[in-house]
């Protein structure tokens, strides 16, 4: 073979150089290729992750509102339950103590009326009626208390069952 043969022949024939450049842009462009259908698939599944947290973030939104109302239905209910139960008590207490105030004047009308002797019945009248206050007045207290013990124990104050 001459040199002129060769190079004719490795004109017609790629060269090695030329091989391995075509196989790695042959390779480039798989890889790329694969990329961009991974990127595809990367951003299908960010949209349906971001579509899925939207609805998740709704739901509890929308859960949060109910509970809240929920909440405030109830702390109403019992502010007004509250309320209503120290009206009654308080209207206990003006009884207990329109009571006293009738027991004292009893009291005071019956010693006027022995004279202001210091009778024995006019004493006794009124140490009975000294007793009938003080049990009056330990109901009033413990009334009072249990009224407070209740705030307490509702986690409630004066001026929460005043606004209520």
């Amino acid at each position: 073979m001459s040199l002129s043969q060769t190079s004719d022949s490795s004109a017609s024939h790629p060269t090695r150089a030329q091989d391995q450049f075509d196989l790695v842009r042959r390779l480039g462009d798989i890889v790329l290729k694969k990329q961009v259908a991974k990127r595809k698939e990367i951003s299908v599944q960010v949209e349906a992750l971001s579509t899925k947290l939207a609805s998740d973030t709704e739901m509890l939104c929308l859960e949060a509102k109910q509970q809240a109302d929920k909440l405030r239905s109830n702390h109403l209910h019992t502010m007004q339950v509250l309320k209503e139960s120290l009206a009654t008590q308080l209207d206990r207490l003006l009884d207990c103590l329109e009571t006293i105030q009738d027991n004292s004047a009893t009291a005071e009308a019956t010693i006027l009326a022995s004279g202001g002797a210091g009778s024995v019945a006019a004493a006794a009248s009124a140490e009975v009626t000294n007793l009938d206050m003080d049990e009056l007045i330990c109901r009033a207290e413990t009334l009072t208390q249990a009224n407070a013990k209740m705030l307490r124990e509702g986690g409630y104050s004066y001026k929460d069952v005043q606004s209520a």
